[in-house]
């Protein structure tokens, strides 16, 4: 992660802190990629999610996960029609809390109403500071396909979500997964 610091990258800055997080892990992945959007003088982008995902492709094609900074559901939901077309993977958080409640109109239902498989999306409280998906992804991609779980996985640097067991049932049954404390383990 302090590679990052060379290139100008803060400490306070999201990407530092989402790569930080990937080598925290127990088990972690050796190298990470990093692709931008380019953006303008005001930091406005100046393409789209798809167009820079295609230009990070077209610079390395080797890599297999994605991790967004991104909590913008319009974001999510444009790299994961990407990623179902492109063969790779993407994982997600948010912290909308219509993921936990009642009703179709959060991230969660629109990915499960389009049956996109190649994206998986965390309802996490905190998504806005951590990455509890660049922490899994960081751990499970260090294991052969298929001898791995993605279940209760112990994560450093990320904290578990307090959900009741009605809040937990409603993001299963959207299709997206919790980070939750198991049998006094986080």
């Amino acid at each position: 992660a302090d590679e990052l610091l060379e290139h100008g990258v803060a400490l306070t800055d999201p990407l530092y802190t989402a790569v930080q997080t990937v080598f925290q892990q127990d088990r972690a992945i050796d190298q990470v990629y990093v692709g931008r959007r380019t953006v303008d003088e005001d930091g406005d982008p100046t393409e789209t999610i798809t167009e820079a995902l295609v230009a990070v492709r077209a610079a390395h094609s080797g890599w297999y996960g994605l991790i967004q900074l991104s909590r913008v559901a319009a974001d999510i939901m444009e790299a994961a029609a990407w990623v179902e077309a492109n063969d790779k993977l993407q994982l997600a958080s948010s912290g909308d809390a219509g993921i936990i409640a009642a009703g179709d109109a959060d991230i969660a239902s629109q990915l499960k109403a389009l049956n996109y498989n190649r994206t998986a999306l965390w309802y996490h409280a905190s998504a806005g500071t951590e990455w509890v998906e660049a922490a899994l992804a960081a751990n499970r991609f260090t294991y052969d396909p298929g001898a791995e779980t993605w279940a209760n996985v112990r994560l450093s640097g990320v904290q578990t979500d307090p959900l009741t067991e009605g809040q937990s049932q409603i993001v299963r049954s959207k299709n997206a997964n919790t980070y939750e404390q198991f049998r006094n383990l986080g």
